[in-house]
């Protein structure tokens, strides 16, 4: 797999004190991401979950070496 590029374009503070991030994606990325996953087209919803996901999974994964350590 390739690596995706992306470029954040704005960071947003929200009331709540979580942060709204803006970003885009290339063209290729987006067509990997597609394929990867059995996409017909393109779905953003589907995306952020998955970009959600990703982030936690790896939050996680570094709270536990810190532990572990």
């Amino acid at each position: 797999m390739s690596t995706f590029k992306f470029t954040i374009t704005d960071i947003i503070d929200q009331t709540d004190g979580s942060a709204l991030v803006v970003f885009n994606i290339d063209q290729k990325a987006k067509q990997e991401i597609k394929q990867l996953y059995g996409w017909k087209r393109w779905n953003t919803k589907k995306f952020q979950q998955l970009f959600i996901t990703a982030i936690d999974s790896y939050v996680t994964i570094k709270k536990q070496e810190k532990e572990n350590a």
